[in-house]
């Protein structure tokens, strides 16, 4: 097959070597986690983009002030650290620094506020504490590093916040083996600190100091000194091409976030695609690969929202791409870091091909690494935001998760392995080649992929539901999925390539699903979605007409209103909360979308919540609900 022989050609050329190497150039710039750095970096990525040879290399820039939207995505205020440091007077009145930001610059959250340039002295109080709090620092206990947290704390004119949280996940990250972690926090203060909040991030193991100090004491005497600056800045999102020579004017993205404070997350994703970049490059000009008929482009950015100012500054831009691949942590050392590769899926609102093209070469890659172990999952919201069917572009995210040094200081260079970036470098290379060059005969061959997995699905639906009525009603979601990706095959096709051999294969290959579908369909009633209740019947009578793409933060609608509505912990990332969104089609009734929500997630979505959502959705202009 095509693709396995374009990735057994890149094994021997794309280097997890030079991979690390462009990554410690623009690293260093990003691990500052401020502003002035990711500019910095962006500029370091641009000149590797010029040196390997990608064209039309530029860096685009979007102002961002923390209160613009772009779509329902805030755009964070800029920020800048000079230093920072937080000293705490221990037993004996001896200090004790729990946090210092030039060595570590974790230590101060993003968007940290400043003290007066001699510092303060305060004292620190756990967060539960009810009494007067103003002037002090909050220690996070048992309490969570939320907005109400921070509500508490400009409402009770508190001075900042400490926190010493980690996330834990088993067999991954657990407290004990470490206490000396320093977690990036690029959340809380998220997306602007107008209050001058202040926000230290220490180790568990100061934590625990702290912790004991309190449980004596009460509150603790602290001296902090501050030296920041936020200001509007903009987002810079630095991209090159590879043009196409046939049909340059379509386009594959390798789209990867920059401007984070690790190595893994995410400057491998970047170091692995500028290395995809120049292996294509250089094995073109050797003569040992046809240039690309279609354009890929190299894309870079901060995670989602430089993305989403970059689409919604130019939307017509989204027609040009066929699909786009997310690589986002792919260079664990994964005996050190704990983690493995996680395929994420298309959303079953925008099934396409490219899922089974990146399971099949992931499959093919692993044959050659017996000890590697990599799982496919369903749709999560990261970069791969394109897909989004009203955006419109396919995007596969391949990740190494979880990982012990995950948003930590520790996410350095030293834990990543050139063998893995290098392995992972050919796959996706291997992925955006075929879709630039495979055309019509590479798409007969991916029909026979598709078919593959899609009888694995229909078996999974015949083992799992033996009554007509949830057979019928699981079949008749997987349907249009499963039927999805088949007809995307014809994305593959070029130019003037006939492509009527493929037509047909496509044709008789899903008669061959329905009647294997229908033989193994138990005997009795069908399903049929119905509306019961008034509820069910008033739902089934509106539909949902989408004006703003990506997933929703409901960024437009009042904090108050989102209390008021149960609607305040709804989240841009979550794609349980956005599952609804993503199967508005202007056509659908608010009923279906609760039921094709509930099949995709496993979970329905109740019906009084999700008419509350869609009505606050049209009031704030995200939305027009029509009568049907």
């Amino acid at each position: 097959m095509f693709h396995k022989e374009i990735l057994k050609k890149m094994r021997g050329e794309t280097s997890g070597g030079r991979a690390l190497e462009y990554i410690y150039r623009f690293w260093a710039h990003d691990r500052l986690s401020t502003f002035p750095g990711y500019h910095r970096a962006a500029e370091t990525t641009k000149a590797i983009m010029e040196e390997i040879g990608l064209s039309n290399v530029e860096i685009l820039k979007y102002k961002t002030t923390g209160t613009n939207l772009f779509a329902d995505w805030e755009g964070p205020q800029g920020w800048d650290a000079i230093s920072g440091i937080l000293d705490v007077k221990g037993p004996k009145g001896k200090p004790r620094r729990i946090a210092d930001r030039q060595a570590d610059p974790c230590n101060l959250m993003l968007w940290c506020g400043s003290t007066p340039p001699e510092g303060v002295n305060t004292k620190i109080v756990r967060a539960d504490t009810e009494d007067a709090i103003k002037g002090k620092l909050l220690f996070q206990h048992k309490v969570p590093l939320d907005y109400k947290l921070r509500e508490k704390i400009i409402e009770k004119g508190a001075l900042g916040v400490i926190s010493d949280e980690l996330p834990y996940w088993p067999d991954v990250r657990v407290r004990e083996e470490n206490m000396h972690l320093v977690r990036w926090h690029n959340a809380f203060l998220f997306p602007q600190n107008r209050e001058n909040i202040l926000a230290f991030s220490i180790t568990p193991a100061n934590g625990d100091w702290l912790r004991g100090l309190l449980a004596e004491q009460g509150e603790v005497e602290a001296f902090a000194r501050i030296e920041t600056k936020l200001y509007d800045s903009y987002l810079p999102v630095t991209t090159g091409v590879i043009p196409g020579t046939v049909e340059p004017e379509k386009e594959i993205w390798l789209i990867q976030h920059l401007h984070e404070v690790g190595a893994h997350d995410n400057a491998s994703g970047v170091g692995a695609s500028l290395e995809v970049a120049r292996s294509i490059i250089d094995m073109v000009s050797r003569g040992e690969l046809e240039a690309p008929k279609r354009t890929i482009r190299v894309i870079c950015s901060w995670e989602v929202i430089g993305f989403l100012a970059h689409i919604t500054a130019n939307p017509e831009i989204t027609d040009r791409v066929v699909c786009a691949f997310n690589p986002d942590m792919v260079g664990a050392k994964q005996e050190i870091c704990n983690s493995w590769l996680q395929v994420f899926m298309e959303p079953h609102s925008n099934p396409h091909f490219i899922d089974d093209l990146t399971l099949d070469l992931v499959g093919e890659l692993y044959k050659n690494h017996p000890r590697w172990h990599w799982e496919k999952q369903k749709f999560i919201i990261n970069d791969n935001f394109l897909a989004d069917p009203m955006i419109g572009i396919p995007c596969p995210s391949i990740i190494f998760m979880r990982d012990r040094h995950y948003h930590t200081s520790s996410d350095r260079p030293e834990n990543l392995d050139t063998t893995v970036m290098g392995e992972i470098g050919a796959l996706l290379a291997a992925g955006v080649y075929t879709v630039a060059n495979g055309g019509a005969k590479s798409a007969e061959e991916l029909v026979d992929v598709v078919l593959r997995n899609t009888l694995s699905e229909l078996a999974e639906l015949i083992a799992d539901h033996r009554d007509s009525v949830s057979f019928d009603e699981r079949l008749q979601h997987l349907k249009p999925v499963l039927h999805g990706r088949l007809e995307t095959l014809t994305d593959l096709v070029l130019k003037d390539e006939k492509n009527k051999k493929l037509t047909e294969k496509i044709r008789t290959t899903k008669e061959r699903l329905e009647a294997i579908a229908e033989s193994a369909r138990p005997e009795g009633p069908g399903f049929k979605l119905e509306p019961k209740s008034d509820l069910e019947r008033e739902a089934d009578s509106i539909v949902p007409v989408r004006k703003v793409w990506g997933s929703y933060s409901l960024g437009r609608v009042p904090k108050k209103v989102k209390k008021e509505r149960d609607l305040a912990s709804f989240s841009s990332w979550s794609y349980d909360d956005n599952a609804p969104i993503f199967w508005s089609d202007g056509k659908r009734s608010i009923l279906q979308i609760q039921w094709l929500a509930g099949q995709e997630q496993g979970k329905t979505p109740k019906l009084e919540k999700l008419m509350t959502l869609f009505r606050t959705l049209e009031e704030y202009g995200y939305f027009s609900l029509e009568k049907r």
